[in-house]
């Protein structure tokens, strides 16, 4: 790779490499840890549930959008994602079914593995939720050692599971953010 100013590692005065920068123009900090030290991307998100025959793989058959972004400097990930059921139809697939527990999928890192760490999601739009009360507000958090997050809404003093059927319809869409720590190199 060829640079402005024609050098793609920079070195200590005692002759390590301090910094390196790929032909993708990732660059890392090889005493920092391995792999790139800033990085962004794509991912695919997508709607499963707890009990779904493959956890980590859609329960929908078919989306309108599914759009992932991601930064990663050093071991924090930085998402945001919306997905949005077909506007037409769609089933379930991989043993969803209603009534199991939502949840989202497809994170682009593992979630740090540390007892008690639960990294929370912000959403800023849902939508065409079926029978969905208009007081309750979706969240969730990141569940550890995995690339999941886990759907919940505050009720009575506690949090209750999101289920399935809330967005078993046509269009139910989702647009929410989340920072975390991951393990991954």
């Amino acid at each position: 790779m060829a640079s402005i100013l024609g050098v793609e590692t920079l070195q200590h005065t005692n002759g390590t490499d301090a910094i390196t920068i790929d032909s993708s123009g990732n660059v890392a900090l090889p005493q920092v840890g391995t792999g790139a030290f800033y990085r962004n991307n794509t991912f695919i998100p997508a709607f499963s549930s707890k009990v779904a025959t493959d956890p980590d793989a859609s329960i929908v058959s078919s989306y309108d959008q599914q759009y992932g972004f991601y930064t990663r400097i050093g071991d924090l990930v930085h998402i945001e994602g919306t997905i949005t059921t077909n506007s037409t139809a769609w089933n379930y697939v991989n043993g969803g079914a209603n009534a199991q527990s939502l949840t989202i999928v497809g994170l682009p890192f593992t979630i740090k593995n540390t007892t008690g760490y639960y990294p929370n999601i912000s959403v800023g739009y849902f939508n065409t939720w079926t029978s969905w009360t208009a007081s309750y507000t979706p969240m969730g958090y990141g569940v550890t050692n995995t690339k999941r997050i886990d759907m919940t809404y505050a009720v009575a003093n506690a949090v209750s599971n999101i289920q399935t059927t809330y967005i078993y319809a046509v269009g139910s869409s989702i647009t929410f953010s989340m920072t975390y720590q991951t393990d991954d190199a």
